[in-house]
């Protein structure tokens, strides 16, 4: 027993040899179970005993170890004692403990800012679905009035026109209603929601789609949004960058989360892409799942198709 015992843990070598219990009485208890665990492991498979514990010191200091050792045998084969070194990480463990903290609060902070971006999304939605919408539909419906009565061709001509452009732009804004916040995500769900983008999408490209809607559990209201969000701007990246002719999308229920699958047949993708300024988009996705406590993947090869996967917790 090195004389470093004394100046780690308050105890003297002696103290430390003398007390087949010591060691087991200054472990942790909540580490306790886990570190006995570990050492009978090694007595029973040889392999190395490898731990990172706590252990209160003789002056009721809480101290953290790396303890690593090997299993030394006697003649006849069997285990007689570990020989090892135990090495003192307290001030790597205080500081992960930092950095956690620290990554909780800005998890914390961008989940706020995320919430608070989505509750004015969803305020300028109901303002434009209930005010601006509402006022071009009655104009349509004058136009409409106007166009009837018309006797004149030319007249009717124009109005016709005018009425196909204030029509137009009725279809964008509630074009613009469902990107800033889809009712339909409240009311139905993430597939319907899902599939009411991508049935957008083929009305506008060649694109044709796939969508497999596994989900036996319902995601919460926060990650609902937050699946929608991301899937949204999976399928944004499909439409505007991977020249593809079909996207199949799969959102099933997965450890304990919902994972989310989003493949195309396109051009794929360069391994730089997460680092072009012209897809800032992937930053986007991935900062969203992790700061949901997930993950989001994005795998493929150039002309051989792209495939997004995010995964979030319940």
């Amino acid at each position: 027993m090195s004389p470093q015992v004394e100046a780690i843990l308050g105890f003297t070598p002696d103290e430390w040899r003398s007390d087949p219990n010591l060691w087991t009485a200054q472990v942790h208890p909540d580490d306790l179970e886990r570190v006995l665990a570990d050492e009978e492991a090694s007595r029973r498979t040889g392999e190395p005993f490898l731990s990172e514990h706590r252990i209160h010191a003789k002056d009721g200091r809480t101290v953290w170890v790396h303890d690593e050792a090997i299993v030394v045998r006697g003649d006849d084969g069997s285990p007689t004692h570990l020989q090892g070194v135990m090495v003192v990480i307290t001030t790597r463990k205080e500081a992960e403990a930092q950095l956690l903290a620290s990554d909780a609060e800005r998890r914390e902070l961008m989940s706020r800012l995320v919430q608070a971006q989505e509750d004015e999304r969803k305020r300028i939605a109901a303002d434009v679905h209930d005010d601006s919408i509402q006022t071009m539909s009655g104009v349509h419906l004058y136009i409409e009035g106007l166009r009837a009565g018309a006797r004149d061709a030319r007249e009717q001509k124009t109005l016709a026109a005018l009425s196909r452009t204030v029509h137009l732009a009725i279809r964008r804004l509630r074009n613009l209603v469902f990107d800033l916040r889809p009712q339909v995500l409240d009311e139905y769900g993430l597939g319907a929601t899902i599939e009411q983008l991508l049935v957008k999408m083929q009305e506008e490209t060649v694109l044709r789609y796939e969508l497999e809607d596994r989900l036996e559990s319902k995601p919460s209201p926060e990650r609902r949004v937050i699946l929608n969000r991301i899937a949204q701007e999976a399928l944004t990246n499909v439409r505007k960058h991977a020249t593809a002719s079909r996207v199949r999308v799969r959102l099933e229920d997965s450890e304990g989360g919902t994972l989310v699958t989003v493949a195309d047949d396109g051009q794929g993708f360069q391994r730089d892409a997460e680092a072009n300024p012209g897809h800032l988009g992937l930053a986007s996705m991935r900062e969203r799942a992790e700061m949901a406590g997930g993950w989001w993947r994005l795998a493929g090869t150039p002309r051989a198709g792209t495939r997004v996967e995010f995964w979030i917790p319940s």
